[in-house]
């Protein structure tokens, strides 16, 4: 990802990256104008290790600008859980990009297909519990609740996933 490449050490994970469409040239142009203007507003959320949980799209716009300057970050203690960090970086996004419900939908399943994907290469560990005889995957429950505060019905992430999947 030579388009990230910066001096503050500051990380992408693949992961992370592939959940979310790159903006549109000409929005990525408004965002690189915005922050020549303003500054960066909101900062770049990271984990303890310097890898960018949020704020891809800023701090390539960032790098492309050649700012000097590191950019504004906020760190998160993920402890390395990348179920959590995927979970996070949908909810954060869903906040900040301006997506339609149907798109966010999508992004949602995707992000639950990359925890499949990545549990079954035994890159996220299997954590379940046993309540009343039902298996719960928690990886799965932590991303349904972020659906539910983004505004994505069941139903909708149902029909999303379907989608995904073909």
């Amino acid at each position: 990802m030579t388009g990230y490449d910066n001096p503050w050490g500051l990380k992408v994970k693949k992961e992370l990256v592939e959940l979310w469409p790159p903006l549109p040239p000409d929005e990525f142009e408004e965002l690189k104008k915005s922050l020549a203007e303003r500054g960066l507003l909101d900062p770049i959320v990271v984990n303890e290790n310097n890898e960018v949980i949020e704020g891809h799209q800023r701090l390539l716009a960032w790098i492309s600008l050649g700012k000097k300057e590191p950019p504004a970050i906020r760190r998160v203690n993920t402890g390395g859980d990348l179920a959590k960090e995927i979970a996070l970086s949908v909810e954060y996004n869903a906040r900040r990009r301006h997506l339609g419900k149907s798109e966010l939908a999508i992004i949602v399943a995707r992000a639950f297909e990359k925890v499949e994907e990545l549990t079954q290469k035994k890159v996220i560990p299997r954590e379940s519990v046993q309540t009343s005889n039902t298996e719960t995957d928690l990886t799965k429950e932590s991303l349904r609740k972020v659906a539910e505060k983004i505004g994505i019905s069941e139903p909708t992430l149902s029909k999303a996933s379907q989608i995904v999947q073909k």
